[in-house]
């Protein structure tokens, strides 16, 4: 009974759902989740996510935790995930402050992509 206790635990461990973080800011700067103004914590979902682009709700700044061997992240200066003139989705690394610092461009971050691996 020891046994398949211990092996039935040693698989839960292994299948453990991964999940992940993401704070935006409409400054040129990443802050702390509390003064952020976008944020999703503890998530599994995957696909395409648009951010609410209210007046002055534009996001400049981003940052999200996850374990890269099992997921991807992309953003993008579009809603759904396109591109907009030459600006393809970039990659972007786990607990990397990202920042679009034209202030003066409609370009902004509109969009990210979760992939899991």
């Amino acid at each position: 009974m020891h046994f398949l206790q211990t092996a039935l635990f040693a698989l839960a461990a292994v299948n453990t759902v991964s999940a992940w973080d993401l704070f935006a800011w409409h400054s040129k700067s990443c802050g702390t989740s509390s003064d952020s103004l976008y944020d999703v914590e503890g998530s599994t979902e995957t696909g395409c996510f648009n951010f609410d682009m209210e007046d002055g709700y534009r996001i400049h700044a981003l940052k999200a935790w996850f374990d890269e061997d099992k997921f991807e992240f992309q953003i993008y200066p579009a809603a759904d995930c396109k591109k907009e003139g030459i600006w393809y989705g970039t990659e972007i690394g786990t607990g990397t402050c990202e920042v679009f610092e034209e202030w003066f461009s409609d370009v902004v971050i509109y969009s990210f992509k979760v992939t899991a691996l």
